[in-house]
């Protein structure tokens, strides 16, 4: 949805290299941090900047701010803990674009999961609400390219049914291409979340090779609706798919408590 560190805002323009330093602003105000961060996302997100894009140095980012390193060095570790930068150490060091922030918000809705604060479901809600329509929105737009890219993902599921590798047998590379194809930042973000939340709470779940058949056929099944262009059709087999494996996983999670 996929290794979610690879995930990144798709369909923005994209570019490996860091824009001018004319676009920054200097500032001379007293705790400045938080504005330097502020400016920073602002060209990250104006210039659609490729995952791995390193940002100019502190030295560089002080002298064009008009401000201290510390300052600077403030901003990009808060920017790091957002899950935003990633900074390394040595000679090939530095701070780099990371992606998303959506890895450390699912993190947080797993450990609200885990304590009980939000419910199997109330994440299985989340979805019936979101995902159909997503699917209804994209069937009414897909083009031949989009279709492609869902058909690969009904491979890679297959290769991972047969690891036998529960964490690949779950992997919702499916559900991310279609938050992808949504072209809505926000639902991207939404549906990685959730999509992490349900890879976490399956990673120990075995599917039999009648539930794996069940999940491939559903998908395939999807996807011709989208391929139709049939919005009621799309948004109806998603709810379908979503309460069919929420289902299998429940039977499964019921018999593994009893043993």
């Amino acid at each position: 949805m996929i290794d979610k560190k690879n995930e990144t805002v798709s369909r923005i323009p994209q570019s490996d290299e860091w824009p001018s330093t004319e676009e920054f602003k200097p500032i001379k105000r007293e705790r400045t941090s938080r504005i330097i961060e502020k400016q920073i996302k602002a060209i990250i997100f104006k210039k659609g900047l490729q995952v791995g894009t390193k940002l100019p140095t502190e030295r560089q980012l002080a002298e064009t701010f008009n401000v201290s390193r510390t300052s600077v060095r403030e901003a990009l570790r808060s920017m790091e803990r957002s899950g935003l930068l990633s900074i390394k150490k040595g000679s090939k060091g530095g701070a780099f674009f990371s992606g998303t922030l959506s890895p450390h918000v699912a993190e947080l809705m797993i450990d609200m999961f885990d304590s009980g604060q939000v419910s199997l479901e109330e994440i299985l809600n989340a979805r019936l609400i979101i995902e159909p329509q997503v699917a209804a929105e994209i069937a009414g737009k897909a083009v031949p390219e989009q279709i492609a890219r869902l058909k690969e993902t009904i491979g890679l599921l297959r290769q991972g049914y047969k690891s036998g590798d529960p964490k690949m047998e779950n992997n919702p590379r499916f559900h991310h291409v279609l938050g992808q194809m949504s072209n809505n930042r926000v639902i991207q973000l939404i549906m990685r979340v959730l999509m992490v939340v349900h890879k976490e709470r399956m990673s120990f779940i075995r599917l039999d090779n009648a539930a794996k058949k069940r999940i491939i056929r559903e998908h395939e099944g999807l996807i011709d609706a989208i391929a139709q262009h049939d919005p009621e059709l799309a948004s109806e087999r998603m709810r379908q798919h979503i309460l069919s494996v929420h289902g299998i996983h429940s039977k499964i999670e019921d018999k593994e408590q009893k043993l």
